[in-house]
């Protein structure tokens, strides 16, 4: 069971990494912590077990992520525990491999290293009083004990209050006056003194707990949380504080959970969450008595998942307290959605581990290949007795593996234990299907790295019906003969799972008769005609192979499948037509714009909604709005989201590093270009010195990026080391280059990057040490914040990328089709210029009030799960939502005010309450609804009557929760100003600042665009296409900003910088907008003379 589990979380996790939710670093550290956790006693009862695998996994997964990652401290305390386990049974085991002690050896001095190099915070788990001695010899004197963290005081406590009370006040005295801050300020004051009249009584004996003044305590807790005074750390440490009050644990924890589940009777918005609670009250005794223990009160408190509104956090709670109470019986359903937010599952988990239901060995030993799943040798062993080949192919296969993997790049290198384990499901599957056939594919694909067989394995399915898995085994026997036939029924089984679980009906049967007696080729066309038949019903479709591969360029299989789904929820929609014709035309070709807005067009359908489109613009014309800006806006706002402990300079630096390490790589491959026959003896030993320090040079930052640092951290932790700079870089390879400066058989591109190489030491050589970049593996994020074009062949898939109701599976798809046809509503998105993905958004629309102003409303806000979960991610990216926003609304002065629903559900609410809510009486979206079977007759819009009956239909047409509110957030440029994110840089102020300072001396464009590059080129690649100097986009930004600068110094305007400027740039939104309803609209008097950007 415990194997089943553990695999199951290692599948879910996996989805979440193909889904975006989680990144691959926190992704691995879920599957690896959460696996270990599974088997902890298993591995350390086996007294012949030695668990240098998991060790390595361990040291892996940490050198991945940054040290303030929540699940660090988890893996921190199983890697010291592994390795005190493996310390004692080396002792009492002397092994006879000695490759096998020089390996136990390497993985105890990984450990010692990683260990010593990581910050106090990362220990809060451990209990240096349970490491052995043999562990405590490796280390320094005293090594665990400094880094034990103190338990919390009584007086450390209040101070904790005091703070938190501070942090939550100080918006609010801004915003709304200080009464709230004085009745938060209160509400501490009377906590503290119940909890130091409660605690500073005497220890309670055995013979029972005075329930009165505990249940007094809980539920002045529970009022300090509905305020958020507590945080689960401070509930933590205040349970732990209680419990040294009584010496009868059990009792206690008996106590607080009959108390709990008492209220929660009573009153079902309790806020001491029990799904939190339980892990904390779990620290407390152990493990296997506390899961006895709370068995008891496991009908009462499964009661309490009721009470969450939110889907993420009902779910996340609901595993862990199923979990503590079925000894962590994980339900699979929507297990996807519970481990998006791991360190509560954690917490769970760890009481697990500590428990003898962890007594499973989940990994096999062999020293020929690395450890892999148990489970996964269980099938090749049962599939070894009607096929006695496959288990000696695999064992071949896994040999080959390792081999390969261990000789790849460093960055392309994987754990292969973890490997196993991420993709046990799918590697079974293909080989139970094709046997002998599928292993000789799979090690087809791994020739130089692992890479291609890893990316295959991620898009092959699960497939769950036992009939259709041996139906597809013996299809397999007679037509998947060679691997060129395997390739194709790749592809075919690619289809198969994806139609399973969209829940074609009679999915089985119809894959059974589209396979019988055809080849992989045509078995493939036969269900891609199928697909696009459901997804266009009424299409005569001719399509070949050829044609196959270019619609398949166009949208990946699994849209298609989604697609085929939607287009059956759309059969009764009065939109399926415009839904339709939209997606031929993103499926084949063809102009959406032409469909929704030319009047002349052939298609009646088309027609109508062009006549619609043109009366929203006519309307919007009326009121002094071009629509052309209003509605095809092309500015972005683009920014860098720093990580909270790095500045702007400290990128910039990093990223010359970056360009240092890319110039030593042309610079290599130009010389390997160069035919040494033809040098002398001289040359060819300076060339091939500079080639074997760049190659040495390379091998350290290849190393740190297969450790998980990304490209730039890693080249400027390689190359800041001041010995690798000035000895490996400045005297071994820019002297030579010098030396060779007058070489006349050397070809011009050696040099050219020769000279690239030296320029750039030049630059870092002398950098004070304040300036060298710090040790972390945090790294910027690049968003770029426009106005989504409703032609692009994504936009059905907008609410896939956010994980919301407009997704092809939600429950409001043909909402999406209704903000694609129609004018009036727009989408202002927020991408990752990294992945080119969406992350987050606003669902925007234009309405017009009673009084006859236009409008912006946003009727919600949507953020990527990954971001969501990421408090600090999340306001940043809301916060340039609402910047990018307000830009458009000055680019717009016809709009007369931007209003925002308020929110009930989702990441982002109570992220707006910092905005006045006020009453709006909207009449209606601009234009109104459109029908496509009905033709609706011009009337008076000046009409009230008429006015309110277009708003009911438009209510009962269109999915708008908020044209049926009337009280809204009303934006405010000044609350934007206080609110600004502390970290984001927009791109435009890093243009501005460098050419404000180097305009200060006369310069030429030319020298000041490549200085522009050469200082911040790695972050403007981001955002415009290489090479830079040929942007056209890019330059003309650059010239501008030259222009203006020089004018600016001409001027002799002095006493302000652009720079000072620029820091003050939010404070001049009032100022600039006129459609702010501040009465006030005068600077600050130290602003109140600058001039304006």
């Amino acid at each position: 069971m415990v194997t089943e589990l553990a695999d199951l979380l290692a599948r879910h996790t996996c989805l979440l990494i193909k889904q975006g939710v989680v990144d691959e670093a926190n992704g691995n550290a879920i599957i690896t912590a959460s696996w270990i956790y599974y088997g902890l006693s298993g591995i350390k009862q086996d007294p012949n077990y030695f668990p240098d695998t998991e060790i390595q996994m361990i040291i892996d997964v940490i050198n991945s992520l940054p040290p303030e990652n929540g699940v660090m401290p988890h893996l921190v305390s199983q890697l010291i525990e592994l390795t005190d386990d493996l310390v004692k049974k080396m002792v009492l085991v002397k092994t006879q491999h000695l490759e096998v002690a020089d390996n136990y050896q390497r993985v105890l001095k990984k450990t010692m290293e990683i260990l010593t190099n990581l910050p106090h915070h990362a220990f809060k788990l451990i209990d240096p009083t349970q490491n052995s001695p043999e562990l405590s010899k490796l280390f320094p004197d005293d090594f665990f004990s400094d880094k034990k963290i103190p338990k919390c005081t009584l007086e450390e406590f209040c101070s904790h209050v005091d703070v938190s009370v501070s942090n939550i006040s100080k918006p609010y005295i801004n915003l709304h006056g200080m009464q709230y801050a004085i009745d938060l300020q209160k509400s501490g004051e009377i906590f503290k003194g119940v909890i130091k009249e409660q605690l500073m009584q005497n220890v309670s004996d055995d013979s029972g707990i005075n329930e009165g003044e505990l249940e007094y305590i809980l539920c002045q807790i529970d009022v300090n949380i509905s305020k958020g005074i507590i945080s689960i750390e401070m509930l933590e440490e205040l349970m732990q504080l209680i419990s040294e009050q009584y010496n009868n644990k059990e009792l206690l924890i008996s106590s607080v959970l009959a108390i709990h589940k008492k209220h929660f009777d009573k009153q079902k918005n309790f806020y001491l969450d029990i799904a939190i609670l339980l892990p904390i009250l779990g620290q407390l005794i152990d493990a296997d008595r506390f899961l006895i223990l709370i068995k008891n009160f496991k009908s009462g408190l499964l009661k309490s998942d009721s009470l969450y509104s939110d889907a993420q956090s009902r779910y996340v709670k609901f595993l862990v307290i199923h979990a503590l109470m079925n000894g962590i019986g994980i339900p699979e359903e929507r297990l996807t959605e519970k481990i998006a937010t791991p360190e509560v599952l954690f917490q769970a988990l760890r009481i697990f581990g500590k428990s003898s239901k962890s007594n499973t060995r989940l990994l096999h030993s062999n020293v020929k290949s690395p450890s892999m799943p148990v489970s996964l040798l269980n099938v090749l062993q049962a599939l070894g007795i009607s096929d006695s080949q496959i288990p000696i192919d695999f064992e071949a296969f896994a040999v080959h593996l390792k081999d390969v993997n261990s000789r790849a790049a460093i960055h392309q290198q994987r754990n292969i234990t973890l490997f196993y384990i991420k993709y046990n499901p799918e590697i079974t599957t293909l080989i139970y299907l094709a046997g002998e056939i599928a292993i000789k594919y799979m090690r087809s694909l791994v020739a130089n790295t692992i890479i291609p067989l890893e990316k295959m394995l991620e898009v092959c399915p699960r497939l769950e019906d036992f009939d259709l898995v041996n139906f597809i085994r013996e299809y397999c026997k007679s037509q998947v003969k060679t691997i060129q036939a395997f390739k194709t029924f790749k592809l075919c089984l690619i289809v198969i799972g994806l139609m399973q679980s969209s829940k074609v009906q009679s999915s089985k049967d119809l894959i059974m008769s589209m396979a019988t007696h055809r080849s992989p080729e045509d078995f493939l066309k036969e269900m891609m005609k199928y697909i696009l038949g459901k997804i266009l019903p009424n299409s005569e479709l001719q399509l070949d192979e050829a044609a196959i591969l270019i619609l398949l360029e166009r949208y990946p299989v699994e849209k298609l499948v989604n697609l085929m789904a939607v287009t059956q929820k759309m059969q009764d929609d009065p939109y399926r037509e415009v839904y339709l014709e939209l997606l031929r035309i993103d499926l084949f070709g063809g102009d959406s714009d032409s469909f929704m807005h030319d009047i002349k067009q052939d298609s009646s359908l088309g027609k109508t909604l062009a006549c619609h489109n043109k009366k929203i613009q006519d309307h919007l014309l009326a009121h002094g709005i071009d629509p052309k800006e209003a509605l095809h806006y092309q500015k972005t706002y683009d920014f860098i989201l720093l990580p909270s402990n790095i500045s702007i300079e400290q990128v910039s630096i990093d990223h010359r590093y970056l360009i240092l390490w890319r110039y030593l790589v042309c610079l290599k491959d130009e010389i390997n270009k160069i035919d040494q026959s033809q040098l002398d003896k001289n040359t060819q030993q300076a060339i091939k010195k500079i080639h074997d320090n760049i190659k040495q040079v390379t091998a350290k930052i290849d190393k740190q990026i297969h450790q998980g640092m990304n490209e730039a951290n890693a080249a400027s932790g390689v190359l800041a080391d001041l010995d690798t700079l000035h000895t490996i870089v400045g005297k071994n390879i820019v002297s030579h280059c010098i030396l060779l400066k007058n070489n006349k058989v050397l070809p011009d591109s050696f040099f050219e990057f020769a000279d690239h190489t030296c320029e750039q030491f030049n630059l870092l050589k002398d950098l004070p040490k304040e300036m060298l970049p710090k040790n972390t593996n945090s790294k910027p994020t690049y968003i770029e914040v426009a106005q989504w074009s409703k032609n692009k062949i994504d936009t059905f898939f907008l609410g896939n990328e956010v994980g919301c109701c407009l997704a092809t599976n939600g429950s409001q798809f043909q909402a999406i089709v209704q903000r694609r046809m129609d004018d009036a509503m727009l989408f202002h998105v927020a991408t990752d210029k990294t992945t080119n993905n969406p992350v987050a958004l606003i669902w925007l629309y234009l309405a017009e009030t009673s009084d006859r102003q236009i409008v912006l409303m946003a009727n919600f806000f949507e953020v990527k799960t990954k971001f969501g979960v990421d408090s600090y991610k999340r306001r940043a990216l809301l916060n340039a939502l609402l910047q990018f926003t307000n830009q458009y609304l000055e680019d717009n002065p016809g709009i007369g005010g931007f209003y925002m629903n308020q929110l009930r559900y989702g990441w982002n609410q109570g992220d707006l309450d910092f905005y006045p809510v006020e009453f709006l009486s909207l009449s209606d979206k601009v234009g109104g609804p459109y029908i496509p079977e009905e033709t609706l007759v011009e009337f008076d819009s000046s009409n009230p009557e008429n006015r309110t009956n277009s708003k009911l239909i438009t209510q009962q047409k269109y999915y708008l929760a908020s044209l049926e509110c009337s009280m809204f957030h009303r934006f405010s440029p000044d609350i934007l100003q206080l609110q600004m994110h502390e970290n984001i840089v927009p791109i435009v102020k890093l243009v501005h600042d460098l050419i404000f300072e180097l305009t200060k001396s006369k310069i030429t464009f030319e020298v000041l665009l490549q200085q522009v590059i050469q200082k911040h080129g790695i972050v403007l690649e981001q955002f415009y296409s290489k090479p830079l100097n040929t942007n056209q986009k890019f330059l003309n930004i650059v010239n501008q900003e030259y222009v203006d600068a020089n004018i600016f110094h001409e001027t002799g305007s002095n006493n302000y910088s652009l720079v000072d400027l620029l820091k003050q740039e939010h404070a001049f939104f009032k100022l600039m907008n006129p459609n702010s309803n501040s009465k006030d609209t005068t600077l600050p008097d130290d602003q109140s003379d600058v001039p304006k950007i």
